[in-house]
């Protein structure tokens, strides 16, 4: 059975002739691409026929390989053989992987083998038992002249596709009847070629893209200072881009760093559930800094002369005539000392009530420790208050 490629190659009709660059398959890839425009209604030249007229592909990077549905929906897609440069086969194989559950079902009604487009396309399929579906495979040879060009449908895929939370990859893979995948050319006597990777469809999330090899080593993960990944040439992986090569699906990038932020109001860079691990009250997102600290300054405790309390960066609470700051301090219960007893300050015969003496000094009076209260005036009057003094004034006059 794993031969049957080859087999089918040999009963096929021989179309050979070709120059060896076009016969050598070496490098092509499977491609899983999806066509939005088409509708669950045939026209007259078949749905593979438009995909030549309509939507063919002429570069990897054209590959639509993600359909998004909230629900379900019936949904085509073409499988590619995609090669670096035109390229002539007479068959291929190759199969569908395990699909995850709940996220496709296939139409079997309509999914169909796509052959050469030429005035009378025809071909011989020979397709496993339970084709198609996870785990199954098919064979095709062409009757009617070979697949001619580098992006070339070789099979239309039909089907619902499901939402509902649900999200996965339906992968192409080897055909299972036969453990094998690639193409035979068209020579005499055919000769089989591997792919170098196969693609999927990706439901509500992005399926797997692949890109045919070119000479040159395959793509592979390049990852961001933001964390992302794309799978890419390694020439094309350039700074800030790191080369890690392989796939990007799981993703291989380590996590983003950012400025994590302390109750004290340190800064530390470092990804996000270090931070938070670490004890940190508040990360500010992926590839910010800490230079300038960007982090709010800590709270505390801001204690008046008398013994008011209000919660303020330190800071703050100087500016606003703070007495005492006590660092991520609360004003519930209030940690400030109780203001000290009052005492009177006089500025001539004016009388203030203060807690200090420096206070009283600082307004030009003179401080009485022992008196607490402006009620009645214990000031003395000033001498032009007084009327001893206003009677010297008199004789002056």
């Amino acid at each position: 059975m794993k031969r049957v490629l080859l087999a089918l190659a040999l009963i096929g009709v021989a179309f050979g002739g070709a120059n060896a660059q076009v016969t050598d398959l070496t490098g092509g890839v499977f491609i899983a691409h999806y066509v939005p425009e088409i509708t669950n209604s045939e026209p007259p030249d078949g749905w593979c026929g438009q995909y030549d007229v309509l939507y063919a592909i002429a570069d990897h990077s054209e590959q639509n390989n993600r359909i998004d549905t909230a629900t379900y929906q019936w949904s085509a897609w073409y499988v590619l053989s995609g090669f670096c440069e035109d390229k002539q086969f007479c068959g291929c194989q190759f199969g569908v992987g395990q699909i995850p559950p709940y996220i496709w079902g296939f139409d079997t009604g309509s999914t169909q083998a796509c052959w050469p487009p030429v005035a009378a396309p025809s071909g011989l399929e020979l397709p496993s038992g339970g084709w198609p579906g996870a785990g199954e495979g098919t064979a095709l040879t062409s009757t009617s002249g070979p697949w001619d060009g580098n992006y070339l449908a070789v099979y239309l895929m039909t089907g619902y596709a499901y939402g509902y939370g649900y999200s996965g990859i339906v992968p192409l893979d080897v055909n299972g009847q036969t453990g094998s995948g690639g193409w035979t050319n068209c020579e005499g006597v055919p000769v089989e070629f591997m792919p170098a990777a196969y693609g999927g469809m990706g439901i509500n999330t992005d399926g797997t893209y692949v890109q045919p090899e070119c000479g040159g080593p395959p793509p592979g993960a390049c990852c961001f200072p933001d964390g992302t990944c794309l799978v890419i040439p390694q020439m094309d992986c350039v700074d800030p881009g790191v080369w890690y090569g392989g796939p990007c699906d799981p993703n291989p990038c380590p996590p983003p760093t950012g400025a994590c932020c302390f109750e004290d109001g340190s800064c530390l860079e470092m990804i996000e559930g270090d931070c938070f691990a670490a004890g940190g009250i508040l990360w500010l997102g992926p590839l910010t800094t800490c230079n300038p600290n960007p982090c709010p300054p800590p709270l505390g405790a801001c204690c008046f002369e008398d013994g008011s309390c209000l919660v303020l960066p330190e800071g703050d609470c100087f500016a606003a005539g703070g007495t005492l700051w006590i660092p991520f301090g609360v004003c519930s219960p209030n940690p400030c000392p109780p203001p000290p007893d009052p005492s009177v300050c006089c500025v001539g015969s004016d009388c203030f009530i203060v807690y200090s003496e420096s206070e009283c000094i600082g307004m030009g009076g003179d401080w009485y420790p022992d008196d607490t209260t402006c009620d009645p005036n214990p000031c003395p009057p000033t001498p032009a208050d007084s009327p001893s003094w206003g009677s010297i004034k008199a004789l002056y006059r």
